[in-house]
């Protein structure tokens, strides 16, 4: 049985994907949305332009990872409820012995920051920033996770537990 971790994020280029990659081991996979997306894109798309692909690729391969590890972070923004719950709906609960939450809080100062040091596509444009952590909701007791990390700039953690399993069923 695997424990799957949404890496999610208040606001583009806090450190999610950093932070994930550095707490790897034999047995855990790192599943990025955006590695998906770029590998699929070509010179002169969109963003956004294979959106359909990307999601149906991101979810396979977390569906694959479950089965094969024990732990698996899936990298991607995750900003809302809605967002999260048609990712939950695609994956193969049965195999998971918790779903839980990994929230990286950065200020949007820090955010806008880091952004402006990235190079091409990768550089989100500062309204979209803005417009992310806007509309950034934390989840609470009625979505259907077992745990949430909130992960702090200065390297503190909290944890949010609420063990209900029983909800992973409901979706």
């Amino acid at each position: 049985m695997a424990k799957l971790f949404l890496m999610m994020r208040n606001t583009a280029d806090h450190g999610k994907s950093y932070w994930g990659q550095h707490h790897l081991d034999k047995n855990t996979k790192y599943i990025s949305r955006d590695e998906i997306r770029f590998s699929m894109l070509e010179e002169g798309d969109n963003y956004f332009a294979k959106e359909k692909q990307v999601f149906k690729e991101f979810c396979r391969q977390i569906n694959s990872a479950i089965e094969k590890y024990d732990r698996v972070f899936a990298d991607a923004t995750h900003v809302d409820f809605s967002s999260r719950i048609k990712l939950l709906n695609q994956i193969n609960k049965s195999s998971l012995e918790e779903i839980n939450i990994i929230l990286l809080d950065t200020n949007l100062e820090e955010c806008i920051r880091r952004n402006s040091n990235r190079k091409g596509r990768e550089v989100v444009p500062e309204n979209v920033i803005r417009d992310m952590y806007r509309r950034l909701t934390i989840p609470n007791i009625n979505e259907p996770f077992d745990n949430i990390y909130i992960v702090h700039m200065g390297g503190d953690i909290d944890k949010i537990s609420y063990k209900r399993s029983i909800l992973k069923e409901e979706l």
